[in-house]
């Protein structure tokens, strides 16, 4: 069967992951804003020296500096965990309002390349498809504009996951009253690293059917995909979908 053909499981949502770390973070915390996942891996109490305090509090920091907000001083005699219990609180600070919620993909293809460029919401889709073309790093305007696969960062992910989360992950569809303050919000903002458009918004609910995720979301089942063929970039596909298939998380 085909990757055209591939369908979701009815009501769930679907998440396309492409970097190790984002990997281990999904399968032992789940996935969501990286607020809420810092906080989650906190109660954890995970070891010390576990490398998922320093990538989220990477990814912290770097949101925190896109806001304007002042981290402050942190005592050397702080550990991992120190310093991340304290970014949470800052960010914990911040509300999150139509606008955030709306321009979640202003910085989406820096996440796409590096994960650690943290956002106050994170996505899903209940397109198994999507999550797929996000798992290997392909770009989807390309792809379903003009059939043609080319990738954000010039080559295929090296760590090509999708994961099925829990039956009754809520996400949340971005109306139209946000689109209207997007439009605001670039009409009085001028940031270079801003590449998305309202209609690219709208694409992302319409066409790729991306939800929102407000709070952490468990994962049901991760599947790791086979490595990208770039000489046969329909057959890949096709194998990546039969492999969702086969696992029992698509149909």
């Amino acid at each position: 069967m085909s990757f055209d053909s591939l369908r979701g499981l009815p009501e769930r949502l679907y998440r396309g992951i492409s970097h190790p770390m984002a990997v281990q973070l999904a399968r032992d915390v789940g996935v969501g804003p990286f607020r809420e996942l810092a906080d989650a891996a906190l109660k954890q109490g995970k070891a010390a020296d576990d490398p998922v305090y320093e990538f989220l509090s990477a990814s912290l920091k770097k949101m925190l500096e896109r806001q304007r907000q002042l981290v402050g001083y942190m005592p050397p005699a702080w550990t991992k965990q120190d310093q991340l219990r304290a970014l949470v609180g800052i960010v914990g600070g911040i509300a999150v309002g139509s606008v955030e919620t709306a321009d979640h993909v202003l910085h989406d293809y820096d996440a796409l390349l590096s994960p650690d460029v943290g956002r106050s919401t994170d996505s899903a889709t209940h397109s198994p498809k999507v999550a797929i073309l996000y798992a290997y790093g392909i770009k989807t305007d390309d792809f379903f504009e003009n059939r043609t696969v080319t990738f954000y960062s010039g080559k295929p992910t090296t760590a090509p996951h999708v994961a099925l989360l829990v039956a009754g992950t809520k996400g949340q569809q971005v109306d139209n009253p946000a689109f209207d303050r997007l439009k605001f919000w670039y009409q009085h903002h001028h940031d270079p690293n801003v590449r998305a458009t309202v209609d690219e918004v709208k694409k992302r609910v319409t066409r790729d059917e991306e939800r929102l995720l407000r709070e952490v979301a468990r994962v049901d089942k991760l599947v790791d995909l086979p490595p990208f063929d770039v000489a046969d970039a329909v057959r890949s596909l096709d194998v990546a979908a039969e492999k969702l298939r086969t696992e029992g998380v698509a149909q």
